[in-house]
């Protein structure tokens, strides 16, 4: 939800940026955020200069220590690879080790987010929400066109092309197991669009509320709140989630091949390469 990556911009463009693996990305992340946020909201010249300044602090800080732990942790999983599939062990440790560096980017970002969002004027904050509000309604007008069928044969395609990009084919195995979780998700409801639908009015609801409160006290932490379940029922459909993607990655982890292993291993070797090279270079002669 834009809203989210509004309140925490630096660290969700920072976040995005790495999961692409690509030193093009990561070079020109300053004018990706730029047109994310001019997507979002219009703003002043000095709100402006006060983002750049807070995105140049936290993408140095980033690139000096984050990039080099990305990088150990890659080439770990790639060693495993090379000794054989993936246990859940380790899909639990990787798991725990993506949530923990989520939440070190979230706390490094904050205080530059909190200083954003308390600027903003009335007339700004109507127009996140609005241009917000104009996206979700488009989101379900656009889901709404699809049978529950086109929808899953869909989502089929898309995980399963995700899966090629990674392992370099896709076994009858794999197509199997994503079939399985398409059809479970479909039964628990969670891919009618109307679900999706009702779930991003509550979130809006929520950042409409934080920024309605922008000039009290306690805004960073308000502003961090928005990344976790409102109540216990909340926690509870999070975690669940959480498990399900674990025992999913853990099944498909199960049925990889030689061939797989050693393509997703050379793959993730690329990408820990890239972060090295990235790391070793200052921000300003940084080049794709």
């Amino acid at each position: 939800m834009k809203s989210l990556r509004l309140a925490l911009l630096l660290a969700v463009a920072l976040l995005t940026s790495c999961s692409t693996g690509t030193r093009l990305a990561y070079n020109n992340l300053d004018t990706l955020m730029r047109l994310e946020i001019g997507s979002l909201v219009t703003l002043e010249a000095a709100q402006k200069h006060s983002l750049d300044a807070e995105f140049k602090a936290v993408w140095d800080w980033h690139r000096q220590s984050e990039l080099p732990a990305y990088a150990i942790v890659l080439r770990q999983l790639a060693t495993e690879l090379d000794r054989g599939n993936p246990s859940r062990a380790t899909v639990d440790r990787i798991a725990s080790i993506s949530n923990r560096h989520a939440e070190i980017f979230a706390q490094r970002a904050l205080p530059g987010a909190t200083r954003l969002m308390a600027s903003l004027s009335n007339v700004q904050v109507d127009e996140v929400i609005a241009e917000q509000r104009q996206q979700i309604e488009k989101n379900l007008r656009k889901a709404s066109r699809e049978t529950a069928t086109e929808r899953t044969a869909r989502l089929a395609d898309e995980l399963a092309d995700s899966l090629d990009d990674w392992l370099g084919g896709v076994l009858m195995a794999q197509q199997t197991l994503i079939q399985q979780r398409l059809a479970e998700a479909e039964a628990r409801g969670a891919l009618a669009p109307e679900r999706e639908y009702a779930r991003a009015l509550i979130r809006l609801k929520r950042f409409a509320d934080v920024l309605a409160s922008r000039a009290q006290p306690g805004l960073d932490q308000r502003l961090l709140a928005l990344a976790e379940p409102a109540d216990a029922a909340g926690v509870a459909e999070r975690d669940a989630a959480r498990e399900r993607g674990r025992s999913y990655f853990a099944a498909l982890a199960l049925t990889l091949d030689h061939n797989q292993r050693e393509y997703f291993a050379k793959r993730l070797r690329r990408y820990a390469q890239d972060c090295d090279t990235l790391a070793a270079k200052p921000l300003e002669s940084a080049a794709p």
